[in-house]
């Protein structure tokens, strides 16, 4: 089995969260105030392009950047 890259990792742990509270980006992204397409993009694209976002994603979902 491959080795799961961070940003991997970090996708995981957001969309489980996601799941367990039964919400959806969109209700993600309207509670820390940015775009659904920004939120989407920090939480699956590789290389990080919105840690901002993606720390505010972190905090709100409570779980490690």
């Amino acid at each position: 089995m491959p080795q799961a890259t961070t940003n991997n990792k970090f996708r995981i742990r957001a969309k489980t969260a996601l799941l367990k509270r039964g919400e959806t980006i969109v209700q993600l992204a309207a509670r820390i105030g940015h775009p659904r397409s920004v939120v989407s993009k920090a939480i699956n694209s590789p290389g990080n392009p919105f840690p901002n976002v993606r720390r505010k994603v972190a905090r709100d979902l409570k779980i490690s950047a």
